[in-house]
């Protein structure tokens, strides 16, 4: 069983104080505003060299962890991202293991020599301190568009600064992107245990929240009149906080939809009616950009076996194309010296090679699996 969620939900935002220290206008680039632009990858990293040189006060611009990142600048480059496959000439391949991620990982190294993105950056919690510090320009640490309203809130009580956010990212030369990344609809999925204690239980619980609009809004925005109310936004169904109680929950909910298993919008799927016309907007665009990969990831719904601790020779392929991937990776994620003699290129064609090879097994592994739960969908 899965969940089923919008495919867009991602959107970066940007302090909109420094951003007006810029050469770019942040009312022209804020996709609450009619007519709104957007940048070209060579445009946003002139704005990130801008948003460092004009503001003194911000030690490195832009802050989030590299997935997070990647879902704004892989669909830039036509990659799915490191944490996905990819599907090339009828061969399906770690997203990593493919021509078009050599722009990324080439990109994300040009970010950290020039002290543009967060030091460390697999580490998020410093990615959010310092935004609301001030110390950063533009906040991607799990860019759900709701949780960036919420966090564009806490850098308004922290800071007095407002807050713009950006349209998905276009290829230089190109009047139109790629779309953010994808967020897999089937995101979220449950594996209930045959013999499980309670599993007759579980889904019975299933099957009456899917059953009544009712049971599934109990479920997912607790108890009505309590903590919610019905509400509309622009004619849509939408939930609120009952009037007595909104500053106290919009502090603190006072339910986090913990019973609500599996969401699924087409159920329902309220927005929140207690944000001002610019969140609003937000969250309206957002949910309409275009998405990357268009038609969804090469394995989404899927959940590929892991390979057999039986067979020793997959084992060590796969644990040495892991190793030799996140050793080319450590580079672009910081500004270490490289090693003698090698550049990311050479680093990553090697790799290549490699999985023409050393890890042709694994490879095929893979597509073998995979091709198992294509014919089966048939």
């Amino acid at each position: 069983m899965s969940s089923v969620e919008p495919a867009s939900i991602f959107g970066m935002m940007v302090n909109r104080n420094y951003m007006a220290n810029t050469s770019f206008n942040p009312d022209e680039y804020d996709i609450a505003n009619e007519g709104y632009k957007s940048l070209t990858i060579s445009e946003f990293t002139r704005l990130l060299r801008e948003l460092d040189e004009n503001n003194p006060e911000i030690g490195r611009p832009l802050g989030g962890a590299p997935y997070d990142l990647e879902y704004f600048i892989a669909p830039v480059f036509e990659n799915a991202g490191y944490i996905h496959m990819d599907k090339v000439d009828g061969v399906v391949y770690p997203a990593y293991a493919t021509e078009s991620y050599l722009d990324v990982l080439e990109y994300e190294r040009m970010l950290q020599v020039e002290k543009l993105w967060n030091e460390n950056p697999t580490n998020s919690p410093n990615a959010e301190r310092d935004f609301l510090a001030g110390k950063s320009a533009i906040y991607i640490s799990y860019p759900e568009v709701t949780q960036q309203i919420n966090k564009a809130r806490d850098l308004k009580k922290s800071m007095g600064h407002d807050c713009i956010m950006l349209a998905p990212l276009r290829p230089d030369g190109s009047e139109e992107s790629n779309g953010n990344a994808r967020h897999e609809t089937a995101f979220l999925g449950m594996i209930v245990p045959k013999k499980g204690q309670n599993t007759e239980l579980l889904l019975k619980f299933i099957n009456w929240m899917y059953a009544d609009v009712e049971n599934y809004e109990l479920a997912k925005y607790g108890i009505e009149g309590e903590h919610w109310v019905k509400a509309e936004v622009d004619g849509q169904p939408a939930y609120a906080y009952p009037d007595e109680k909104k500053e106290e929950y919009e502090e603190t909910a006072p339910y986090n939809g913990l019973y609500c298993f599996l969401p699924n919008v087409f159920i329902s799927n309220r927005i929140y009616a207690g944000y001002n016309e610019q969140e609003d907007k937000w969250v309206e665009e957002v949910h309409n950009f275009k998405t990357y990969p268009a038609n969804g990831y090469v394995e989404e719904g899927m959940n590929l076996p892991a390979v057999p601790r039986s067979n020793r020779d997959l084992v060590r392929q796969e644990a040495a194309f892991g190793l030799e991937y996140t050793n080319i990776r450590k580079y672009a994620w910081s500004d270490a010296a490289l090693p003698d003699g090698e550049t990311l290129a050479s680093m990553h064609q090697t790799m290549m090679q490699n999985v023409a090879t050393t890890y042709a097994d694994y490879i095929a592994y893979i597509n073998e699996e995979y091709n198992k739960i294509i014919e089966s969908y048939q």
